[in-house]
Order: C-alpha cells, then sequence, then structure tokens
C-alpha cells in the first residue's frame, strides 16, 4: 500500500467511524506534496505552506494532532523531522503512523482516555 492509499484508507474509516456521528471529530489532509507549476508553488507558499508539515490533521474529542503517514519502509525527509521537531517544542502531540490498524489503536487509545 503506498501512502496515498493509506491516507485514503484511513480517512474513510476515521470519517464513517467518528466524524459523520460526532461533531467533535474532524479530520484534514495537508497538501504539501504533489507536482505543481511555478505559480501555484509561490502562491501556496506565500500563503502559509509549511513544507514538511505532516500529512492529517485530527481531531477527536478535545484531542489536536498531526499526523504524518508512512510506508512501512517510508522514512521521514529532514523536513518533516523539522515539523516534527517544531510540534514536540510546542506542545503539539504529532505521531508517525504506518498502517490503518495503527491509525485505529490511536484513535481507540484516545477514545479510552477520554
Amino acid at each position: 500500500m503506498n501512502e496515498n492509499q493509506l491516507q485514503q484508507s484511513i480517512y474513510l474509516w476515521y470519517q464513517n467511524t467518528y466524524v459523520i456521528k460526532d461533531k467533535r471529530c474532524m479530520i484534514l489532509s495537508i497538501p504539501n506534496g504533489g507536482l505543481r507549476d511555478k505559480m501555484t508553488a509561490v502562491t501556496m507558499k506565500a500563503t502559509g505552506l509549511y513544507k514538511g508539515a505532516a500529512d492529517l490533521l485530527v481531531v477527536f474529542k478535545g484531542w489536536v494532532g498531526f499526523v504524518e503517514l508512512k510506508t512501512e519502509v517510508g522514512i521521514q525527509s529532514p523536513e518533516q523531522r523539522q515539523f516534527e521537531a517544531h510540534c514536540i517544542e510546542a506542545g503539539i502531540p504529532y505521531r508517525l503512523v504506518r498502517t490503518l490498524a495503527e491509525f485505529q489503536q490511536l484513535i481507540l487509545t484516545l477514545d479510552a482516555e477520554r
């Protein structure tokens, strides 16, 4: 499974399991990657693009955190590691997730804590 497929499976599971049933839950993608023409890239940078930002912003019943998605063998880029460090320094939850099951476990753990 590639990262796009992983993100789609996580989005669909979370959306269908939590978001449609509970207004305290949200999941947002952060479109940081992909090929763009030069003008679009300039506009995105000028309007807040954060190189290395995580793939998802997840809200779960008061918990808000960033989730970076990687395949089983994927590694974070230096910019992604810098974003993670910035989150940690700012006290913002950050998780690296490699499978749908790992994301589901994160949500179930958060649910048990609430």
